[in-house]
């Protein structure tokens, strides 16, 4: 086990709780959730607007226009995912291990 110095937690750099990893995680966990939800709910949308979808190669209408941006916005939605769970797997990772730094400066 570790002894700290009087003020080391005041110090530039020191380590977060492991109760305030424990809290972010969950919190993440339920944003995850809900994004994840709102993914499907789009995925259903576009199915739906495909149904009636523009025949014209030549022009796009209101429909074809908003599954363009649906599937780009589910692309979006795809990278946030992505990013949050690398967030909670570090923050379990800085729990469970401690602090590893990633990356290193080359000089």
């Amino acid at each position: 086990m570790k002894i700290k110095r009087f003020n080391e937690d005041l110090e530039e750099g020191s380590d977060i709780s492991q109760e305030r990893v424990g809290e972010m995680v969950e919190e993440l966990r339920e944003i995850l959730s809900e994004l994840e939800d709102r993914r499907s709910t789009i995925d259903s949308y576009i199915n739906e607007l495909e149904n009636y979808q523009s025949k014209s190669t030549k022009s796009n209408d209101q429909i074809d226009d908003s599954i363009a941006s649906f599937n780009i916005t589910k692309t979006s939605l795809d990278n946030s995912i992505d990013k949050i769970d690398n967030v909670i797997n570090n923050l379990m990772s800085y729990n469970e291990d401690g602090r590893k730094y990633l990356y290193s400066e080359t000089k």
